[in-house]
């Protein structure tokens, strides 16, 4: 298996990873609409500006699912026992977390170019990461909606 190594060049740009791979059937995407298909039930509008501001909170815990370990696994290659050790460590309980990159707290796999970010395994990212920012804590104003409006360049207050 190869070893990989994550820093300036990105999983795509060392040829690791294919766009084909990467967007291969059998994973689900977010379509752009799903803001304007959730609607009003959100206290916010939400378009992503790619900031990378939500994968880099020093308060931020990626929870993974068994699902989650073994689509990134797979997106990167890996056998599951080789992507726990080398991405994961161990959260309070049971709970399997991933561990923050080289410029923590930001996420492992999150990659910037210029002023613009993204994640490496954005097909089988976790599903934490995937249905951010439609967050139970982000549904009601309080503290949570506050922080989040504050950090997150697309998120704007509802009507």
């Amino acid at each position: 298996m190869e070893k990989l190594a994550l820093g300036s060049a990105s999983l795509f740009a060392r040829g690791i990873l294919s766009h084909r791979r990467a967007h291969r059937p059998g994973f689900r995407l977010m379509t752009k609409t799903q803001d304007t298909e959730l609607g009003s039930a959100w206290p916010f509008r939400h378009r992503c500006r790619r900031s990378g501001n939500c994968c880099s909170r020093p308060e931020g815990r990626v929870r993974l699912s068994p699902s989650d370990v073994l689509a990134i696994a797979e997106l990167l290659g890996l056998e599951a026992e080789a992507f726990r050790a080398r991405y994961c460590r161990s959260g309070p309980g049971e709970d399997l977390l991933l561990k923050d990159g080289p410029r923590a707290p930001e996420c492992v796999f999150l990659e910037r170019e210029g002023w613009q970010a993204r994640c490496q395994v954005y097909p089988a990212r976790p599903g934490h990461c995937r249905s951010f920012p439609h967050w139970p804590d982000l549904r009601e104003p309080g503290p949570a909606l506050d922080e989040f409006l504050r950090f997150c360049p697309g998120a704007e207050p509802g009507d």
